[in-house]
């Protein structure tokens, strides 16, 4: 075998189904309590029952399905249910445990029935979902193709299982049997699944991005917030990779008891019906190829075998680490319901009124202060707010949908803890007003806002400077009027 990345993955699958949990390669191996397995290229038996195993082989038994298991641990909500078959097929080959496989048979049973249980939840979010998003509609007909074929063969798997006229190894024949052989596989599974995947990779969509993307850029044109789609595309795509997950799942168990059942013996396979045998592929080889092509989207592939036989998993490629990709990244993103992609801080600028520098050029020029500090508010605290008709846009939007403005930021991931309650995000410039009689002048400095604790925020006229002078009187005054102004920063 040559010492290829590729023959590593192959190597590591069978090892992790047919060597899983072996201490020591020098030891006896049943299948059930009074079957011998023979096993294909890369294991030899010997006269005595002992094992060996070719150079990669005997690296790659190491990872054992309980590693297997753990990488996929997690996937998602039900993903510590994903591919119960490798490790029950496997538990099936170690010495002494006896015939335990309608014990192993009804634990899958109980596993696939939860991971399809959860699929139906999401159905109708994915189905409402992808058949709006243009350019997706061939992506939804090949995930309906797919979701169908393995719900069809979950329903067969759970009848075989049940089946009282059928003994244990003729169960997990009928399972074996029930995607057929190589041709079969080809034109039905093989198919299905590499459509579905090709467009998880990549769509056809303007953008050219997986379907996770492209859910997310839908969702995009009918929010405010990057954090509000990326909620409403998480619960399409985890449905997409719930029903994935299972789908996945039982064309694994199939195709795991293809493997078992080649490793039988002859005297065993002769009890099998030819109705069965006729339907499973005899190439070992080519079993572990199409396990390997199910397995690697699910849990990534081995990059490298270190020293000590450890696989170095790499995930990157992964439906899940795709998805991750696009669910972790930045919930701060101002999209406007399509019309921007502008980058925020999570964290809004903010300035108590009072701390706006007073600025007095005496008794005759209060309306040249109130200018200058006007001048100095737009300058170091407007300056860089975005465009007063987003904030507007930000306002009725959160006020359609029944939230008050920290209430909407909070949700995309604002960070509002410095803002008191009644602050303003600001929506114009700064500007003056006056009014004057006979030695008295009256001079304001105003802003427009919307209070982002208001139950209906609507714009307001905010004052923030109060100056002017009473001749008559010899009075004097500047001060600020209480409250805070707050803004958004871009990135």
């Amino acid at each position: 075998m040559k010492n290829t990345i590729r023959t590593k993955i192959t190597a590591a699958v069978l090892a992790a189904i047919i060597t899983c949990s072996v201490g020591t390669m020098a030891m006896s191996v049943t299948a059930h309590a009074a079957e011998k397995p023979t096993f294909a290229t890369g294991l030899n038996i010997t006269e005595k029952m002992k094992i060996t195993l070719d150079k990669d082989l005997l690296t790659a038994q190491k990872m054992s399905t309980a590693t297997i298991l753990k990488i996929i641990e997690g996937f998602t909500k039900n993903g510590k249910y994903v591919c119960p078959a490798l490790g029950i097929l496997a538990d099936a080959l170690i010495q002494g445990q006896g015939d335990k496989t309608q014990e192993k048979l009804d634990e899958i049973n109980d596993k696939i029935d939860r991971l399809f249980e959860a699929i139906k939840d999401s159905e109708k979010s994915i189905k409402s979902t992808f058949e709006n998003i243009a350019g997706l509609q061939s992506f939804y007909e090949s995930f309906v193709d797919f979701k169908s074929k393995t719900e069809i063969l979950y329903n067969n798997i759970k009848i075989a299982k049940e089946n009282p006229n059928l003994s244990n190894t003729e169960k997990l024949a009928e399972i074996a049997s029930l995607i057929g052989n190589s041709k079969d596989w080809e034109k039905s599974y093989e198919h299905s699944l590499t459509s579905l995947r090709n467009f998880m990779n990549k769509v056809s969509y303007p953008s050219g991005e997986n379907v996770f993307v492209a859910t997310y850029n839908y969702f995009t044109g009918k929010t405010m917030f990057s954090g509000e789609a990326l909620d409403k595309a998480k619960v399409a795509c985890e449905g997409i990779m719930q029903t994935y997950t299972a789908g996945s799942s039982v064309i694994l168990e199939c195709l795991c008891a293809q493997l078992y059942v080649n490793c039988l013996t002859d005297e065993t396979k002769a009890t099998i019906s030819k109705e069965y045998m006729n339907d499973i592929c005899k190439d070992t080889y080519k079993l572990s190829i199409k396990i390997n092509d199910v397995l690697e989207p699910m849990i990534g592939r081995i990059s490298d075998i270190k020293d000590d036989g450890t696989p170095v998993i790499d995930t990157s490629g992964t439906f899940k680490a795709k998805m991750d990709a696009m669910l972790t990244s930045s919930r701060t993103i101002l999209v406007n319901e399509g019309h921007s992609s502008l980058k925020l801080s999570a964290f809004l600028f903010a300035k108590n009124h009072e701390y706006v520098p007073t600025i007095d050029k005496g008794l005759e020029l209060e309306c040249a202060s109130g200018r200058e500090m006007a001048e100095w508010f737009n300058k170091n605290v407007v300056n860089g707010q975005i465009n007063g008709d987003i904030v507007r846009s930000i306002a009725a939007y959160a006020g359609k949908n029944g939230k008050t403005i920290r209430q909407l930021l909070n949700e995309n991931g604002f960070d509002t803890s410095n803002l008191p309650t009644g602050a303003y995000l600001i929506s114009s410039e700064a500007y003056v007003d006056s009014d004057a009689y006979p030695r008295i002048e009256y001079c304001w400095d105003f802003y427009k806002g919307f209070n982002i604790d208001a139950a209906a925020p609507s714009e307001t006229v905010v004052q923030f400077r109060d100056i002017g002078r009473n001749g008559w009187k010899l009075q004097h005054w500047n001060f600020a009027n209480p409250g805070t102004a707050c803004r958004f920063q871009a990135v």
